[in-house]
């Protein structure tokens, strides 16, 4: 079955493009699961977020500054709108860390905790991601990628 809207090999018009869904930013907060973490300065925590319908997708990039890191706990990333509940399932993305001092980055996945956080675990260490895994947070190191769920 096609999609009669949009024909394979279509130039589509801006105005078509809108009709796809919205599409905005968002400041989020990174927050431990005890005490939360500092960003540092010049440091700088943001999203993307694309809504199409109840169906939302966050593409993120967390970078710490001077200072950042630290808070204890495993660290949780809020979502622009509260998950279904009944997705807890099946919302979740991907994660890339990179140590600014070390080349070799880290892989994980990103899935729900609540309806309202995401959670971060590092697949190499099998472990949620806190101040000290997989490394200890400092300068210049970075958390990004996206996750998708089904909003309220």
């Amino acid at each position: 079955m096609s999609n009669p809207e949009f024909l394979a090999g279509q130039t589509v018009p801006a105005g078509k493009l809108q009709d796809l869904g919205e599409y905005s930013t968002f400041v989020p907060t990174l927050t431990g699961s005890s005490t939360n973490p500092a960003l540092g300065s010049g440091g700088s925590f943001s999203a993307d977020v694309h809504a199409n319908g109840r169906l939302i997708t966050v593409i993120y990039t967390l970078k710490f500054g001077t200072g950042g890191g630290g808070g204890s706990g495993f660290y949780l990333f809020p979502t622009p709108t509260n998950i279904f509940s009944a997705s807890f399932s099946w919302a979740w993305g991907t994660v890339l860390m990179r140590d600014a001092s070390v080349p070799i980055p880290r892989v994980g996945i990103v899935r729900n905790y609540d309806v309202n956080h995401m959670l971060i675990t590092c697949a190499s260490d099998d472990a949620n991601v806190n101040n000290t895994t997989p490394w200890t947070w400092t300068v210049d190191d970075e958390i990004m990628g996206s996750f998708t769920y089904l909003s309220v």
